[in-house]
């Protein structure tokens, strides 16, 4: 959303306040066509000053002694002026130093926490606009990744731990990558990272590689609890194998670290030799083949897998191509009923890439499988459809 014209501020006020009568929503229209420029940096303040359940009173809210945002806005011009004043005096107050380049004392650490995690949580909304209203047409924040990661470490210097730990689990689901890169490595900062495990945890699915780097070397350093080598081990199915070798390193290799093996006895088939080499050490033949058994089982029902374990099943020296053959036609019969888009792509690239032995008649039943099995879904619905619109529901 862009706001290059007084009508679009007016209606992302009307939001902010929860403006529901007409007299409301002619006071917010007025005020903005008045005077649009301060309407929309008194937008960008309160954006940031104010919680999001906050907001519904906010028009009520008691800015100077015995006068509400509803009061200022309807005094004009100058009762305008005198609202964007206080909310601009107590957004340097709040606001970090880092972002907003502006001088003066540090703001209270509280403060500040408060307002880093009211933008971390703003920025998750795709439509958020981070603007400075403290310039004079309320510019984009210039480089506003890489200023708001050094406000929240410099902001997490002064914390004491409880405060930091909530400051790191919202750096730690931010868009940008930087700030969660350092929200990662401030975790090793913490005596006890119990309270952020789970968030950090959830970033060995991070599409940046360096953010789980970064997430996977931190676990390594807090890795004598028990729920630390869970975390680390959701690792194992990384698609670089420098992290994968990372985790036979300190789960495998390391002998003051317990963990349950069968976790780790995919890396038995991984595709870097060296990590193969280092796993099959730890498993024995049986285990091996009770694995394979396992993960057949699940992919003829359907199961959720991943690609490497589809892959594994769908190398010839895994399976005899019998069973192969008969694991996947299961597999696709059990799908395709449920359209699921994501699971059938999965199966179709590993048997493309790595079942080099299937013949076409296969993959001629495979693909009859998919057909015949999906079609009847989707014309089941269009045919509800059209008989709900006919009777007019």
């Amino acid at each position: 959303m862009t706001y290059d014209h007084h009508i679009d501020v007016a209606e992302a006020l009307t939001l902010l306040f929860w403006a529901q009568n007409a007299q409301d929503l002619a006071l917010v229209d007025e005020a903005t066509e008045e005077q649009p420029e301060s309407m929309m940096r008194i937008l960008f303040l309160c954006e940031l000053l104010f919680a999001p359940e906050d907001c519904a009173l906010l028009l009520d809210h008691q800015v100077t002694s015995g006068e509400t945002v509803r009061d200022l806005l309807a005094a004009g011009a100058a009762g305008i002026a005198r609202l964007e004043a206080v909310l601009t005096e107590s957004f340097r107050d709040q606001a970090p130093r880092e972002i907003y380049n502006q001088g003066g004392a540090a703001p209270c650490p509280v403060l500040e926490l408060q307002f880093l995690l009211r933008l971390l949580e703003a920025r998750r909304e795709d439509d958020f606009q981070w603007r400075n209203p403290l310039s004079g047409n309320c510019e984009p924040i210039d480089a506003g990744d890489a200023r708001l990661a050094q406000a929240v470490f410099s902001a997490g210097m002064k914390l004491d731990e409880g405060n930091l730990c909530e400051l790191i689990v919202g750096a730690l689901q931010d868009r940008a990558e930087v700030v969660r890169y350092i929200a990662a490595r401030m975790v090793t900062s913490l005596s006890d990272a119990s309270p952020v495990l789970s968030t950090l945890s959830q970033l060995s699915s991070d599409a940046i590689a360096f953010v789980r780097r970064a997430a996977l070397e931190t676990l390594s350093l807090v890795n004598s609890r028990a729920d630390v080598v869970d975390s680390i081990a959701a690792f194992s199915h990384d698609p670089d194998p420098a992290l994968r070798r990372l985790v036979v390193k300190l789960l495998l290799e390391n002998e003051a670290m317990y963990c349950d093996y069968r976790r780790l006895i995919h890396l038995a088939f991984d595709p870097e030799p060296e990590i193969a080499k280092i796993a099959r050490a730890y498993f024995s033949p049986s285990d091996i083949q009770r694995y394979l058994r396992l993960l057949a089982q699940l992919a003829s029902r359907g199961g959720a897998l991943h690609q490497r374990e589809l892959e594994i099943l769908a190398k010839p020296a895994n399976l005899r191509r019998s069973l192969r053959r008969q694991v996947f036609i299961q597999r696709f019969s059990r799908l395709a009923p449920f359209r699921d888009a994501h699971q059938l792509a999965r199966t179709v690239e590993a048997l493309e890439t790595c079942a080099t032995d299937l013949d076409p008649s296969f993959w001629h039943e495979a693909a009859a499988l998919v057909h015949d099995r999906t079609r009847p879904v989707v014309e089941q619905s269009l045919a509800m459809l059209h008989a709900k619109a006919k009777v007019g529901v």
